[in-house]
Parts: structure tokens; C-alpha cells; sequence
């Protein structure tokens, strides 16, 4: 978890993208040993998403920031950026960062008319549901 002011800064940095981590309150790292487990990049998506999960139960808003086989610049990762700016050891990988905030803004929920009904099969692969 980051709340110091400074490295939210520089976690913003860590790609073109991230700049949104500039202006909230707290991010959270997701890593994952990599030693541990094959499915380490699954593993961190999970516990990504529950976070995103448990901010939202919170009241509060959250962004998902993808670092894995992403770039800082031309020549560094964005992985790497992170494990220098924040002491992450080599066996760890850097899944994500996850932005926590208070929301801005409230959006009415998606309706029927944005999901793609289409591209859920139903028994089988291609069988509409809808």
C-alpha cells in the first residue's frame, strides 16, 4: 500500500497511462512471487479484483493500472520501474497497481442496451443466450 505523496507521484510515472495515480489518496501494488506459483499472474488478478471489490463495498472508486509486460520508456519496464522505486525483490512480479480514491463523480449502472448479449453462449461456444 503507498499513501506517501511523493511515491504516488512517481507511481504515476510508471507508464503513459498511469497518470491518474498523481491525484489519489492511496495505490495499492499487487505482486506476486513468482517462485510460489505457475499461476501467479491469475492469483494477482484475483486478489486485484477483490480489492477493486472491497473499495467499491467502501464507498470509494478505484482504477486498475496494468504494470505486467508493460513500458516505463524505450528501454526500461515498467516492472522494473516499480521494483526500483519501491524496493520489490526479483522473484516478485508486479501485476498491477490498483488506485483508490473517493469518487467524483456517481454513473447510473449500465442498462441491457450496452451489454453485448451476442457474445454470451449458452451450452455452447456460439450459441446465443440472448
Amino acid at each position: 500500500m503507498v499513501d506517501d505523496r511523493e511515491k504516488l507521484d512517481a507511481l504515476s510515472k510508471a507508464k503513459l497511462s498511469a497518470s491518474g495515480l498523481a491525484t489519489v489518496p492511496l495505490a495499492i501494488v499487487v505482486v506476486a512471487d513468482e517462485s510460489k506459483s505457475d499461476a501467479w499472474v491469475e492469483d494477482a488478478s484475483i486478489a486485484a479484483e477483490h480489492i477493486q471489490l472491497a473499495a467499491f463495498d467502501l464507498g470509494l472508486s478505484s482504477f486498475w493500472v496494468q504494470i505486467r509486460s508493460r513500458m516505463h520508456n524505450e528501454r526500461i519496464t515498467a516492472e522494473d520501474y516499480m521494483r526500483k522505486l519501491l524496493g520489490i525483490p526479483s522473484n516478485y512480479r508486479v501485476l498491477c497497481i490498483i488506485g483508490v480514491g473517493y469518487p467524483t463523480e456517481k454513473k447510473p449502472p449500465h442498462g441491457d442496451e450496452v451489454f453485448e448479449w451476442g457474445k454470451v453462449s449458452h451450452n455452447s461456444f456460439g450459441k446465443p443466450w440472448r
